[in-house]
């Protein structure tokens, strides 16, 4: 796209967070029409997880499949649909947030719509009111004091279970909820509060307590094929998880897997270059788990 949508005048590199042009964005050269296109283009897996209107997502993929870039747009897109929303955006140590999808968000993200921000108490706030804090999630009882409408947990199979279970009870901000009433005087309630759970495929916590309660489960990739055996009594409406293999990112060189798996034991290729949640490090039987799926 090399004009604007609105009035034609050519489209210039929107100046984003970091000062620098964005990645993403570009805005209208014309001052007066105020237009900013967003030129992202989710691939499928990415797209999946935009359009999934479960309350609790998991977003798990090998590496280089774009996770990070996905869980930045959705905080773009919850921006933009939530004024006043509190968005938390957080990992176990801040360097896995500061040098990834904090970094990458300055990047992209229109310097335009920041009405303020503090590093000293990591914060950013935009001109429709809407807050990104970010916290590390070290200790899980930090986390007692915010209400949050979208929250944002990467790395989270080196995080503990018991801050996903905190946080899954702070997610109440109802700044994410709209209630109508139709002309008939029936109220309907639209809730898109959401908390996206990003990792590499482990066999720990995040298997256990959000792949296998999923109501939907969706692979992408050539490689991403396993069967998950589930209790039907533990399956959670509100959950859903998306695995991608690496091969689902087609942006990627194309020999990347190759390179990457060359020397690597079997559970480290099905774990980290295939999305599978059937491999550890450590087990005796490294395939075990695969072969009691029915």
């Amino acid at each position: 796209m090399q004009t604007c949508p609105r009035c034609n005048s050519p489209l210039e590199a929107a100046t984003a967070i970091n000062g620098l042009p964005s990645t993403d964005w570009l805005t209208c050269s014309n001052a007066a029409c105020n237009t900013f296109v967003d030129t992202y283009k989710p691939m499928e897996h990415q797209a999946g997880v935009h359009t999934d209107n479960h309350r609790y997502i998991g977003n798990f993929g090998s590496y280089g499949t774009g996770k990070s870039k996905t869980s930045g747009k959705e905080i773009e897109k919850h921006i933009f649909l939530t004024p006043k929303a509190n968005i938390l955006l957080g990992a176990n140590v801040t360097s896995q947030y500061e040098q990834t999808i904090l970094r990458d968000f300055e990047a992209s993200f229109p310097l335009a719509f920041v009405e303020r921000r503090s590093i000293q108490k990591s914060y950013i706030d935009f001109i429709n009111g809407a807050r990104l804090m970010m916290r590390p999630f070290d200790d899980p009882d930090k986390l007692r004091s915010n209400n949050y409408s979208l929250v944002i947990v990467l790395e989270a199979s080196e995080t503990k279970a018991e801050t996903y279970h905190q946080l899954k009870t702070r997610l109440r901000n109802t700044a994410a909820s709209i209630t109508y009433v139709d002309e008939d005087g029936k109220p309907t309630t639209y809730d898109w509060r959401k908390m996206i759970v990003e990792s590499n495929p482990d066999s720990g916590w995040i298997r256990t307590d959000v792949l296998l309660t999923s109501s939907e489960i969706k692979q992408y990739g050539v490689y991403a094929k396993d069967k998950y055996y589930q209790e039907p009594e533990e399956i959670d409406p509100a959950t859903s998880s998306h695995i991608a293999s690496t091969d689902a990112n087609y942006y990627l060189p194309v020999d990347y897997i190759e390179t990457n798996a060359k020397n690597k034991p079997l559970w480290w290729i099905k774990r980290y270059l295939q999305g599978s949640f059937q491999f550890a490090e450590g087990l005796i039987y490294p395939n075990a788990l695969s072969c009691v799926v029915p």
